[in-house]
């Protein structure tokens, strides 16, 4: 029988090695198609080049053979307020730049707020219409051509897009209280109104806006509840008719022991039409509302390790679900807990492990890091049989390979600073 040298087997196995990488990467990139992932870097004598394994295509690439990390750009289309101008952006492309005062009509004359520029969430794009939120006045803008089709005045500091092209206009009203309303995309007309704590349509669960869609539709808002504590408000808007607030379908409300872990309400896949919360202390399962907007509020709780974390990054894979908390304050790790989830309810949830990723150096001390008041950010990715876990925090950044069963760890590169531009 004939039998190959070692430099044939070397190359065979070599050109296996690379056809069973290139597969993994290629089936798992299968979503990401339309960005590719940023190139290695060029081979060098420090070792052979290897290939970015990709995280979430939605939001983060990593690297780990150089410890970076890239956010990617949302592809689809967003609506900003740049100087009182109004620019929506369809990946890359500008669709349309058009100046608020001069697109108001005679009844409403835009004016900039104290900065000039519009915060956060200004802005909100559906399939045939874009709506501008600036100087307390809400406008309308036709998404292919940007001429006004219809304006409103406002009390609302921050616009979320709803299903069924509904801008919920949230902010702080008067007397005290805060307001939520419902507008129609096409019209502007009112859907419905939702009567909240000052705090809660002014803090909200994401840096400090009102409110955040979880599910893909229900609104989450925010409000001091009892001893310090935190309560959630859920509102259901495909239940939601005229005035909405306690003792309607459309709204729920739950006690929570500590506070929410960033924006921690969430589904999953493994089970449909149940939504779940992270705190610092526990992982709630929430009840499902009968008829009436009651029911069981919480239908377990478990302990989890993610006490003084303030970013948490949720992947569902299948049956199996990956947390991971960044303690920005403390910045010297990253704590990951995997959960496999039997059934489509949620019911039975078990616990395969936990695990710690230190940060060298602590993200907290980190040059233009947490105490300089940049967000740190933890994502998450599940290429083949590892987990990816990858962290930034101002010019920081890392990446850690967990074992995706047991969250052994595998390896940690962590990125070098940046030098100073000259």
């Amino acid at each position: 029988m004939r039998t190959l040298g070692a430099g044939a087997r070397a190359r065979r196995e070599g050109v296996v090695v690379a056809f069973a990488l290139a597969f993994a990467l290629a089936f798992a990139l299968v979503s990401c198609r339309e960005r590719p992932p940023p190139p290695s870097p060029a081979p060098s004598d420090a070792g052979p080049r290897l290939v970015p394994e990709p995280l979430d295509c939605r939001t983060h690439r990593a690297n780990p053979a150089t410890g970076e990390v890239w956010r990617v750009a949302p592809p689809f289309a967003r609506l900003e307020v740049e100087s009182g101008a109004a620019v929506l952006r369809e990946g890359d492309a500008e669709t349309f730049r058009v100046p608020l005062g001069a697109a108001s009509d005679a009844g409403h004359t835009g004016r900039a707020g104290p900065s000039g520029r519009a915060g956060a969430r200004a802005g909100v794009v559906f399939a045939h219409v874009a709506i501008a939120l600036e100087g307390g006045r809400l406008q309308a803008l036709d998404r292919q051509t940007g001429r006004p089709t219809w304006a409103q005045r406002t009390h609302a500091t921050s616009l979320i897009a709803l299903p069924g092209d509904l801008a919920f206009a949230v902010g702080p009203s008067g007397r005290g209280a805060g307001l939520a309303v419902a507008h129609r995309g096409k019209t502007g007309e009112e859907a419905f109104r939702v009567m909240l704590p000052r705090d809660a349509a002014e803090r909200g669960a994401q840096g400090g806006q009102g409110g955040q869609v979880a599910d893909g539709h229900f609104v989450v808002f925010t409000t001091a509840g009892p001893g310090g504590a935190e309560r959630l408000l859920l509102v259901d808007p495909p239940l939601a008719k005229g005035v909405v607030g306690p003792g309607s379908p459309a709204w729920r409300e739950v006690d929570l022991s500590s506070p929410l872990v960033g924006a921690g309400v969430f589904s999953l896949r493994a089970a449909p039409g149940e939504l779940f919360v992270a705190t610092r202390r526990e992982l709630l399962r929430l009840g499902r509302a009968d008829d009436r907007g009651g029911g069981p509020p919480v239908a377990w709780r478990k302990e989890v390790p993610f006490a003084g974390a303030t970013a948490l990054n949720v992947l569902d894979v299948e049956d199996v679900v990956y947390l991971a908390a960044l303690d920005a304050a403390r910045g010297d790790e990253a704590s990951v807990v995997g959960y496999e989830v039997k059934g489509q309810d949620g019911a039975d949830i078990r616990e395969l492990f936990r695990a710690t990723v230190p940060l060298r150096p602590a993200v907290g001390a980190a040059d233009g890091g947490a105490e300089s008041g940049a967000p740190c950010e933890v994502a998450l990715g599940h290429p083949d049989k590892a987990l990816v876990v990858a962290w930034l925090c101002g010019p920081r950044s890392g990446v850690a390979l967990l074992d995706a069963r047991t969250g052994a760890r595998s390896r940690s590169v962590h990125a070098a600073t940046p030098k100073p531009p000259p």
